[in-house]
């Protein structure tokens, strides 16, 4: 983050897991069963969002997967994508540049 930042370039967070809370399952108002507690828990890493929270300016898109669930969403100024692949299926998301525009294709029974 800091060459990117010291370079003034914009750049991409990929990772495995939601990077930030917005791309992982949706918070439940109220839901205290050991499930959901469990989804909290292992949800998000706010070191990592802090991170990326500092560097706005500099992060363009967050790209993850994980939990196979398709997930979009503006999260302070940073658009968010969760793949949402599946065992049974595949979804390739592919991004233009510079315009940053997203196409998402689905490939199944391979």
């Amino acid at each position: 983050m800091e060459q990117v930042r010291d370079k003034g370039y914009r750049s991409l967070v990929i990772t495995h897991h939601p990077a930030i809370r917005p791309l992982s399952f949706p918070q439940l108002d109220h839901d205290t069963s050991l499930d959901a507690l469990l989804w909290e828990g292992l949800s998000g890493n706010a070191a990592l969002e802090n991170l990326i929270l500092g560097n706005k300016h500099f992060v363009s898109h967050v790209f993850c997967g994980h939990t196979h669930r398709v997930r979009m969403e503006d999260w302070n100024g940073i658009r968010g994508y969760n793949i949402g692949s599946d065992y049974h299926f595949k979804r390739l998301l592919e991004m233009s540049w510079p315009d940053g525009e997203i196409t998402a294709r689905e490939f199944h029974g391979w």
